[in-house]
C-alpha cells in the first residue's frame, strides 16, 4: 500500500506540519481532511474484490496500525502527541474488529454510542477524549448528524459486494497516516537511543571498569585506567549534543576499555592454593574481598567513581541520571539540559540559575518568582511529576504567565499541568522542542535586525 505517496500525488488546500500530520485550525480544515482521506481510500480499495481479498488485505493494515501505536506508546516529544492520546486511539482501532473494513472504500468507523465509547476509554467523556485526535487529523467525524446519534450497519453483510453504512468517527485518517507515524515513531526511537539508552549503556560499562580497578587501588595501571575512563566519562557528555554516531563511538571505546580491563585483571589475579574454598590471591597482597561499588553519576547521566563532585565536595552529591527513569514526559528523550534554561525560558535570566544537584531549592525559588504561595502545593508537585518534571512545569507556567498567556492564576494553571500529568496526558518534551524552535527564530531575527542595522 502506498498511500503516503498517493497523499503527496493528491492536490489538497491543507498544510501539513513537518512530521507530515495535517494542520486543522478549523472545523471547515477537519471536514475538508475527511473528505481528502475517504477519497484516497476510494482510489485505493474503490475496485471490486472479494471479501476475502478485502480481510486479509485489512488484517494487515490493522496489524500495522496497532504496531506503531506501541511503538509510540510514550507519545511523542516531536508531533506533540501524549500517552494518553495514543491510548485512546488505539481503544478505537480495537472496537473496529472488523478487519474487512480496514481495506475498504469508507475505512473503518466507530459508530458505537457515547456509553459505549466511554466503557472502553475508562468513563473519560468521549466528545473531550477525542477532540485531540480529530485536531492532529488521526481520525474524523464521518457523516455527522444533526442529533449527534451515530449508528453503524454493514449491508449485504457477508457477500463481496458487502459495504457498511455508519454515522460517527472515522479511523481512514490513521491508514492515511500510517507512513507519517512510522517516520515519527522511528524519530522517537532515535532520540531514545540518543539521549537515554546510549548514556545509561555508557554509565553502566564505566561502572563496571571502576568496580574491576577497585580491588587494585594504588597500582600505577590502575591509574591510568581511571584517566581513561575519566576521559571517556568526559566524552560522553560533551557528545550530548552530538549525532548519534559519536554516542555509539564513546560506547565502543568504553567497552573496548572494559575488555582490556578484564584481560589485564584476569592476568593479575591468581587461584589460591586451596580453591575450593573460593578465595583467590590478590598478588598485590593479601586475600580478596567482595567489593561492594557504590555507583554515582554525574548530572549528565554519565558514570562517576568518585564520591563527590568534581570540586571533590561530599556533600553535594548529583543526582541519579534522568535517563534512569521511564521518560514519562519525554523530557531525556530531548537531551534537555539545564544550562539551557535561559535560553528557552527567558523570564529566569537574572532571576535563577538551576543546578541540576539543587532542583527542590530551585523549584521553591520558582515558586515565590512566579507568583505560587503555596509550598505545599510544590510538594504535590513534585510527588505527582518527580522532582525534574515539576521545575520543567514551574519554567512552564512562569514563561507562559511572563508572556501574559495564563488567563487565571499560575497556581491554577500549575494544578491544571498536574491533572495532566497524573492523566498521562502531558508532553513536556514537546514544550521543550518548542521553546527551542521560538528561542531559534528570536535568535534568528535579532541577527537580522543587527545585519541590516
Amino acid at each position: 500500500m502506498q498511500l503516503g505517496r498517493l497523499l503527496q500525488s493528491v492536490r489538497v488546500p491543507i498544510e501539513f506540519d513537518g512530521n507530515g500530520l495535517p494542520i486543522l485550525e478549523d472545523a471547515a480544515a477537519i471536514a475538508d481532511w475527511e473528505r481528502h482521506c475517504r477519497r484516497l481510500l476510494q482510489e485505493r480499495f474503490g475496485q471490486p474484490s472479494t471479501l476475502a481479498h478485502r480481510t486479509a488485505a485489512g488484517r494487515d493494515i490493522r496489524r500495522a496500525v496497532l504496531q506503531v501505536l506501541r511503538r509510540l506508546e510514550n507519545g511523542s516529544t516531536s508531533a506533540g502527541i501524549t500517552r494518553k492520546q495514543i491510548a485512546t486511539l488505539r481503544q478505537l482501532v480495537l472496537m473496529c474488529a472488523r478487519e474487512q473494513d480496514w481495506a475498504s472504500a469508507t475505512g473503518p468507523i466507530v459508530g458505537a454510542r457515547n456509553s459505549e465509547i466511554a466503557r472502553r476509554l475508562g468513563g473519560r467523556d468521549p466528545a473531550e477524549a477525542l477532540k485531540p485526535l480529530i485536531r492532529h487529523g488521526l481520525i474524523a467525524p464521518h457523516k455527522r448528524r444533526g442529533n449527534g446519534h451515530r449508528y453503524f450497519k454493514v449491508l449485504n453483510k457477508g457477500q463481496d459486494h458487502e459495504m457498511i453504512e455508519a454515522s460517527g468517527f472515522a479511523i481512514a485518517p490513521a491508514i492515511v497516516l500510517l507512513e507519517s507515524l512510522e517516520l515519527i515513531a522511528s524519530y522517537e526511537e532515535h532520540l531514545v537511543e540518543q539521549h537515554i539508552a546510549l548514556p545509561r549503556q555508557i554509565a553502566a560499562t564505566l561502572n563496571e571498569a571502576r568496580g574491576l580497578l577497585a580491588p587494585f587501588a594504588g597500582a600505577e595501571w590502575t591509574r591510568e585506567a581511571e584517566q581513561e575512563i575519566k576521559s571517556i566519562n568526559e566524552r560522553s557528555h560533551n557528545a550530548k549534543k552530538g549525532g548519534l554516531e559519536r554516542k555509539r563511538a564513546v560506547l565502543d571505546d568504553a567497552e573496548a576499555l572494559l575488555a582490556r580491563l578484564e584481560a589485564r585483571v584476569q592476568g593479575q589475579i591468581l587461584p589460591c592454593a586451596d580453591s575450593s574454598a573460593g578465595v583467590e590471591i590478590d598478588p598485590l597482597g593479601g586475600e580478596t574481598t567482595p567489593h561492594i561499588y557504590s555507583e554515582t553519576y554525574d548530572s549528565h547521566g554519565s558514570c562517576s567513581g568518585d564520591p563527590g563532585d568534581r570540586s571533590g565536595n561530599e556533600s553535594a552529591l548529583p543526582p541519579a541520571p534522568a535517563q534512569c527513569e521511564s521518560d514519562e514526559f519525554g523530557i531525556s528523550r530531548t537531551g534537555f539540559e539545564w544550562s539551557e534554561v535561559p535560553e528557552l525560558f527567558p523570564f529566569t535570566r537574572g532571576m535563577i540559575q538551576i543546578d541540576a544537584r539543587y532542583l527542590r531549592p530551585a523549584a521553591m525559588t520558582l515558586a515565590r518568582l512566579i507568583g505560587i504561595g503555596s509550598l505545599g502545593l510544590i510538594e504535590r508537585a513534585i510527588a505527582t511529576m518527580g522532582l525534574e518534571a515539576a521545575v520543567m512545569a514551574l519554567l512552564v507556567t512562569g514563561q507562559h504567565s511572563a508572556d501574559g498567556q495564563i488567563r487565571r492564576t499560575p497556581e491554577v494553571y500549575l494544578r491544571g499541568l498536574m491533572k495532566r500529568g497524573r492523566e498521562k496526558d502531558l508532553n513536556l518534551g514537546h514544550t521543550i522542542f518548542g521553546r527551542r524552535e521560538l528561542s531559534r527564530k528570536a535568535g534568528s531575527t535579532d541577527l537580522t535586525v543587527c545585519l541590516d542595522g
